[in-house]
This record gives structure tokens, sequence and C-alpha cells, in this order.
């Protein structure tokens, strides 16, 4: 039965049982193996979220001959499941909010692996557009839900250490992935048939979508202050008995509080308290995003329209800068409990605003426009997008307390979302009015400068704190 989280119950002990004294003694769980594997489980569901956002990039050099597509509608299929991406953000926040982090997510998974199938089977330019726009609805959700869960599932001491390792870089890996796919299925099955494959490919997703439901727990913070008190001691007793077993003693930690839950307002994120986390989390989500989607969805194409290689060749470059993220990934994973989430986002602006200028200074000032040019400038960019998509999944929900973690860092997920449609639609009509390559890294480097600003004036670092330290 549901009992009101201000209401105290009791433990098998006879000990006052309410939400304080639950998140207290889960906060003071040691790390454990189980931590690891859920978060292996969130993470892979991220992999499958990434690969099948940038699947339709590795489809392109063959959509675009296939359904003859133009810049201007490129940028359009590109963006389509970034506005799916935007509801889904939102909605995945408040309905996490409302009936748990798990459920939602794990739903999620299985609504773009359902709409992955069906774009396979998409008949013309049109329906193929639509479908992503539902598929994005799926993808929006998922990530921000599971960034909510895996920072209430984990201890403080290794919260970003093993997200990272999990989130960050089996994230990274789908951007990997799915290039590598693409390569080698218009090989074998040529242009008219390897997209719909590649869409098929992802559809994997939804047995996976519906295994990840039995295979993690709901967020025992939100258990808490939700009124699950029972369920929730169940959690914390089986993770103090593991904790036990293995001789690890339970951590000394001062008690901070809970507070009483509350409804869902979204006005509370624009309070005196938390407005400038609000913008500082908005700012970084949409200038990052920005940059990664409008790099990443339109590099493929660039490196066969404008750098004269074949698809092949072009994917395959594709996948080496993909593959800084994986490295950016590990780098940041044993790092960032040391370093700090604040220099970490800074670095990464830093190295988005070097990629830019070695494109502008080859370009404008050498006058090289070789796909080698393409390459040297996506190296820093990708290496800095890399660093802060990661970082701020991580870094958004250690801002805000349980009762609005999932719905904020939706919101600013939902922001990024907006960069990430208006970025490729942006580059198109810039390539599309023969502004030129300047121009797009120009626009890259403004956005690039303005997260800078805003983190350098804004920023709070979170490392090795507790989520109800952070929050209060």
């Amino acid at each position: 039965m549901k009992t009101p989280p201000e209401q105290a119950s009791h433990d098998g002990g006879g000990s006052p049982l309410s939400a304080q004294s639950i998140t207290q003694r889960y906060a003071s769980v040691p790390p454990l193996p189980i931590h690891i594997r859920w978060v292996m489980v969130i993470g892979i569901g991220c992999f499958l979220d990434a690969f099948t956002s940038l699947i339709v990039s590795a489809a392109l050099p063959v959509l675009i001959p296939t359904l003859h597509i133009g810049y201007g509608k490129i940028g359009m299929l590109i963006s389509a499941a970034f506005f799916g991406m935007f509801f889904g953000a939102l909605m995945g926040g408040a309905l996490s909010e409302r009936f748990g982090r798990r459920t939602v997510f794990a739903c999620s998974i299985i609504m773009f692996g359902i709409l992955s199938i069906c774009c396979g089977f998409a008949w013309d330019y049109n329906s193929l557009v639509w479908l992503r726009v539902l598929q994005g609805i799926g993808l929006g959700s998922a990530i921000p839900v599971a960034a909510a869960l895996a920072a209430e599932c984990l201890p403080a001491k290794i919260r970003g250490k093993a997200y990272s390792l999990t989130y960050g870089l089996l994230f990274a890996l789908g951007f990997v992935v799915a290039p590598l796919v693409g390569i080698v299925l218009i090989q074998m099955l040529g242009p008219n048939m390897s997209w719909r494959v590649m869409f098929g490919v992802a559809g994997l997703a939804l047995p996976y979508g519906i295994a990840s439901f039995w295979l993690l727990p709901e967020s025992p913070r939100w258990l808490a202050v939700h009124g699950h008190l029972g369920e929730a001691e169940m959690l914390v007793a089986k993770l103090e008995l593991q904790a036990r077993k293995l001789n690890r003693p339970l951590l000394a930690l001062a008690a901070a509080p809970v507070g009483k839950h509350q409804a869902l307002r979204f006005s509370e994120a624009f309070g005196s308290e938390y407005f400038s986390r609000t913008i500082l989390i908005w700012t970084i989500f949409l200038t990052t995003f920005f940059v990664q989607y409008g790099l990443t969805a339109w590099l493929p194409s660039l490196y066969v329209r404008i750098g004269g290689l074949p698809p092949s060749k072009a994917l395959g470059l594709t996948v080496a800068t993909s593959c800084l993220q994986v490295l950016a990934a590990i780098v940041f994973a044993f790092t960032v409990d040391r370093v700090g989430r604040k220099a970490w986002i800074t670095t990464g602006f830093g190295l988005m605003i070097i990629g830019v200028l070695l494109g502008i200074v080859a370009l404008s000032v050498f006058h090289v426009s070789a796909w080698p040019v393409l390459f040297a400038a996506a190296v820093p960019l990708t290496a800095g997008v890399s660093v802060n998509s990661c970082v701020i999944y991580l870094y958004a929900p250690e801002l805000f307390p349980t009762r609005m973690r999932a719905w904020t860092t939706s919101t600013g997920s939902a922001a990024g979302r907006i960069g990430s449609i208006i970025a490729p639609i942006a580059i198109g009509a810039i390539l599309q009015a023969k502004l030129g390559l300047v121009s797009v890294f120009v626009l890259l480097g403004m956005l690039g400068l303005v997260g800078l600003i805003v983190v350098v004036a804004l920023g709070v670092e979170t490392k090795l704190r507790t989520l109800e330290e952070l929050s209060h």
C-alpha cells in the first residue's frame, strides 16, 4: 500500500521508516557490483538510442540518390526525429515523475524499436519523415529519464565514473557502430535495400526494451518521495545485506533533508533557488546538441558532395571521428570525479571553438576545401561535443531535487532537441544558399562561445556530493 512520504511507518526492526530515513540509508550504501549491473542495462539502452538516432545519417549517402532528396529535404529528414524528440523529452520527464523512471525508460525503448522497424517499410520520402517524427518521441524520452534513474541509483563516490563508462561510452559506441553497419550493408545489399535493413537492425531495441523492465529496479529515491516506502525499504535492505556479505561497511553521511513530496510544478524551475541552474543546463544542452547534430548528421554527405569521396569512404571517415567519442568518454570517465563537471564542460566548449577556428583558417586563409579540411576541423569539434554530451546528462540530474529531477533534465534535453532540429536545417539552408562552409563554421563557433560564457558564469561543481546535499 502506498504510504504518504511524510508519514513515518516502521521497518521489520521497529525503526522509523520515512522518505528521509530511506534516502539516508540508501545514500550510505557503498558501491556494489549490482550498481554496475544496473547502470550497464541503462547504458545499453542509451547505445540503442544513439544508434537509432544516427542511423539515418549513415543511410543518407544511399537515401539521397534513391529517394532523390535535395539539400533542403536532407535537413528536414535529419531533423524529423528531433521534432519528435522535443515532445518526447517533455512527455518522458513528466510521465516519469508520475509513473516512475523504470517504466517510462523501458516503454520509450520499446516505442522507438517498433518505429525503427516501421521506418524500414517507408514507401517514400514523406512517409519516412513522419515515421521518424514518431520514432523521435521514444528517442527523446529515453535518455533524460535514463540520466535521472542512473543518478538516483548510483552512489556519489562512483556516480561520475560508473555512469560515464556506461552511458557515455556506450552512447558514443552507438555513434561508431551506426556508420559501420551502414558500410557493411551498403556493400552487401546495394543502395535500394541497405537503408531499409539499417532501420530493421535498429528495431532490436524492441525486445531489449521489454527485457529492461525486469532487469532494472525502480529508483529508490523516487519510491521514497512518492510514498512507496515498503518497496523502497525492501530494495535498500537488499543492498545493505549485500554490502554486509561483501564486508563493505556502510558510509557515515550527514543527514540531508528530503522534504515532503510536492506536485510537479514547472514554475519551480524558474524560482529564485533554481533559475540560474535551469538557464545553465538549457544553454549547455542547446549549444552542445546544435553543434553535435549539425556536425555528425551532415559530415557523411559533405564528404561525398564537397570532398568527392564515395559513400563507403565517407562513412569510414565518420567512423574515425566517432571513435574520438569513445576515447573522450573513457578519458572523461576516469577523471570526472577528480577534475569535476564544470572544468570538463568548459574544456568541451574550448575544443569546439578550436575546431571551428581550424576550419575557418583553412578555408578562408589557405583556401583549402578538400575533405582533409573537414576531417581536421571535425576532430576537435567531435571531441568537444562528445565530452559535453556525456557530462551534461550526468550533470543536469545532480542539480535538482528528486521531485523534479527527471522533469528538469527532460526540459534541458528538450532545449537540446531544439538545437538538434534547427542545426541540420540551418546548415542545409546555408549550403543551399551557397554561403559556403566558412559560414557554417562561424555559426558553430558562435554557439560554442555562448555555451562557454554561460558555464563559466553560472556553473556549479557537483563532484562527489550526494544528490540531497546538492539540491538544498
